[in-house]
């Protein structure tokens, strides 16, 4: 028994060709089809591969400009704290100053540890330069803030002092008074 394709593929017709030239055609055709699909396939993963890329930059962005939003409510509310002499303030005042700079420097240059670049977009590169601009005034004001550590915490020991001597030093001043009146 012949198979019917078998038996066109190896029979020639009368002017010498094979009778799967057709066929062949149509599977060069087929080969076509499936590169052309392959292509297609790396195409559409090489596009969700950048998307996925750039979304988790726009995610990183974000998160570091919700960061500081954060952090300079923080070291504002620190800063004063720290002009009242209350020590702990300190520290946390350098804390999140350190981080605001750093993070604000990350949204500048880009984060080479996770690949993320500096905006491109120009409305954003100007907003964040105005943020530079105001940041470089604010962090001059932290920074004195910082570095007036033992005098502001020295003052406060010294008001605490004249508080708790205070009612004792109006007492003798009520006597000193009361004699120079009798007097």
């Amino acid at each position: 028994m012949k198979l019917p394709l078998i038996s066109k593929l190896r029979t020639k017709d009368k002017s010498g060709v094979k009778a799967g030239s057709a066929l062949s055609e149509s599977n060069k055709g087929l080969v076509l089809l499936v590169i052309l699909l392959l292509a297609a396939m790396l195409a559409t993963f090489v596009i969700y591969t950048m998307t996925a890329i750039q979304d988790a930059h726009d995610k990183e962005y974000l998160g570091l400009l919700s960061e500081q939003r954060v952090l300079s409510q923080r070291i504002s509310k620190f800063g004063g704290q720290a002009n009242k002499g209350s020590p702990a303030t300190f520290d946390d005042l350098r804390k999140h100053r350190d981080e605001f700079a750093h993070n604000l420097q990350l949204l500048r240059n880009g984060d080479p540890d996770t690949g993320m670049d500096p905006s491109e977009n120009m409305e954003v590169a100007e907003k964040l330069n105005e943020v530079v601009s105001n940041w470089t005034d604010y962090d001059k004001s932290a920074r004195v803030i910082i570095d007036a550590r033992g005098v502001v915490i020295s003052l406060r020991e010294i008001v605490r002092m004249i508080n708790e001597n205070s009612a004792q030093l109006l007492a003798v001043t009520d006597e000193v008074a009361t004699l120079m009146a009798v007097n």
